[in-house]
C-alpha cells in the first residue's frame, strides 16, 4: 500500500470513529440545556427560595411548602405550615436533607418516625430534581437514545428516551423527552416513579409550561396525568404543580439546612 493510500484508510477510519462516537440524540438535549441554562448556571446564582403549590385533585390534597435549596451539593430544605394544607394539619412539619441525612422536625422538635423520614427522604429529592431537571439533563450516568419523532397538536416533536446508569438514584426511572424543534424546549415527557410505585407499569404524562428568571427556564407550571407509553392519556389530572415567589442568591448557609 502506498503512504498516499495508507494516509488516506487512516483519514477514513478516523471520520468513521467520530461519525460513531456522535450521539443525535444526546446532540439534541446539548441544545435543550443550551436553551434553558445549565446546572453550572445554577451553581453561579447560589440557592433558591420559592413557594411549591401541590394540588392533587384526584385525592382531595393539597399541599403547599416553603422550599429552598443550595445547588452545590444539591441541600434541600422545607416547611409545610399546617394551615396552608388541605384538609387542615395540626402540625408544622418541617424537612431538611445536609448532603448526607435527611431529618425532620414536627413543631421544631425532632423525630425518627419511619413513615416521615422515608417521605422526607423521597420527597426532598424528588423537589430538588424537578426544579433542576432541565439543567440536569446532560450529567453523568445519563444516556440518550433517539426514538422515532411523534405528533402532537400538529408539532412533530423529536423524542429523546433518557435511562440512568445503575449507581444513579435510588432506582432507575425511564423517560420519554418530546422535544419542540421550534423552540428546543421540551413541553412534555413520559416518566415512572418506581420508587414509590406511583406508576410501576405504564407512566406519567408531565405536561410543561416555563417561567424565564435571571436568564434560567424553569419548569414552574406542570401538570401530570396518567397515559401510556404511546403518550395517550385518559385526561385524568393526578397532580397539578406550581411555583411562585422563586428568589436566587439568598445567601443560604449549609448549617442551615442541618439538624
Amino acid at each position: 500500500m502506498s503512504i498516499v493510500s495508507c494516509k488516506r484508510h487512516q483519514k477514513e477510519n478516523s471520520q468513521t470513529k467520530a461519525n460513531e462516537k456522535v450521539n443525535p440524540a444526546r446532540e439534541i438535549i446539548e441544545k435543550v440545556v443550551n436553551e434553558v441554562g445549565s446546572m453550572n448556571d445554577l451553581k453561579t446564582l447560589k440557592d433558591v427560595e420559592y413557594t411549591y403549590y401541590l394540588d392533587a385533585t384526584n385525592r382531595n390534597i393539597k399541599n403547599v411548602s416553603k422550599e429552598r435549596y443550595i445547588f452545590n451539593g444539591e441541600l434541600s430544605w422545607a416547611q409545610y405550615l399546617p394551615e396552608k394544607q388541605f384538609p387542615i394539619k395540626e402540625d408544622t412539619i418541617t424537612q431538611g436533607y445536609n448532603g448526607d441525612s435527611v431529618w425532620v422536625r414536627v413543631n421544631q422538635r425532632l423525630t425518627n418516625e419511619p413513615k416521615k423520614i422515608e417521605y422526607a427522604s423521597f420527597i426532598r429529592k424528588t423537589n430538588f430534581y424537578w426544579f433542576t431537571m432541565m439543567q440536569k439533563l446532560l450529567d453523568n450516568g445519563i444516556h440518550h437514545e433517539l426514538l422515532p419523532s411523534r405528533t402532537v397538536n400538529s408539532i412533530e416533536y423529536k423524542i429523546v428516551q433518557m435511562t440512568f446508569d445503575n449507581n444513579i438514584g435510588e432506582v432507575q426511572d425511564k423517560y420519554l423527552l418530546y422535544v419542540n424543534p421550534s423552540t428546543n424546549l421540551i413541553d412534555q415527557f413520559l416518566f415512572t416513579v418506581k420508587e414509590r410505585n406511583l406508576a410501576p407499569v405504564d407512566p406519567l404524562l408531565m405536561e410543561i409550561e416555563y417561567d424565564s428568571i435571571n436568564g434560567i427556564k424553569l419548569m414552574a407550571n406542570r401538570i401530570v396525568k396518567k397515559s401510556n407509553w404511546n403518550g395517550v392519556s385518559d385526561g385524568e389530572i393526578i397532580y397539578n404543580q406550581h411555583y411562585e415567589d422563586i428568589k436566587f442568591n439568598n445567601g443560604f448557609t449549609t448549617s442551615s439546612f442541618e439538624k
